[in-house]
């Protein structure tokens, strides 16, 4: 065989090896699916939350969005590692910094809303910081008027300046409903 057609058979050999997926988006794919395989034996009663695996996600994610921020996917990858620490690992300050990078970094992402809405409730409901929260509801209704959320903003801001001042003993237990259950949402995704 000639020189040059054993090199072009070499460096083709060497480019479907690369193309093979190895990368961290393989890395990223492969922990998805142990996770939906752990979601799968959960739901059957057979496993309990694989927490590992959640960690192993949120960083490779995080991973991912530091090597490449420009991408159209660094936004939901963001979003998706902040969920994980927030949902799945209960890391509401890891959580918090991430849904407040993604809204300060990707102003007209897609997640945006959702982000600041979940800050909102990270804010109130476990950092125990109603003057954050206050700031973050009423940022939203400010962006988005007629969002999702502005319904349940608008609860919460009437719940946090009429009732929810730091004095109050009653807390987050007193959260009108509809904003309860925003909160549950945002946790069960």
């Amino acid at each position: 065989m000639k020189p040059i057609v054993l090199l072009a058979c070499i460096l083709g050999m060497g480019l479907l090896a690369c193309s093979d997926k190895t990368g961290p988006e393989a890395r990223v794919e492969q922990l998805r699916e142990r996770l939906a395989e752990n979601r799968e034996r959960q739901a059957a009663g057979k496993a309990q939350p694989d927490s590992l695996a959640m960690m192993q996600l949120a960083r490779a994610l995080e991973a991912l969005v530091a090597q490449r921020p420009g991408t159209a996917q660094a936004p939901q990858q963001l979003m998706e590692a902040a969920a994980l620490y927030h949902s799945g690992l209960g890391d509401y300050s890891r959580a918090f910094t991430l849904y407040n990078s993604l809204a300060e970094k990707y102003p007209k992402a897609k997640d945006r809303p959702e982000a600041i809405i979940r800050m909102a409730g990270i804010a109130q409901v476990e950092m125990k910081n109603p003057e954050l929260a206050l700031k973050l509801y009423k940022a939203y209704l400010a962006e988005y008027p007629d969002g999702a959320h502005a319904q349940v903003c608008k609860q919460a801001i009437i719940f946090l300046e009429d009732q929810g001042t730091p004095g109050n003993p009653e807390g987050s237990e007193a959260l009108p409903e509809a904003v309860q259950e925003a909160i549950r949402k945002a946790r069960a995704r």
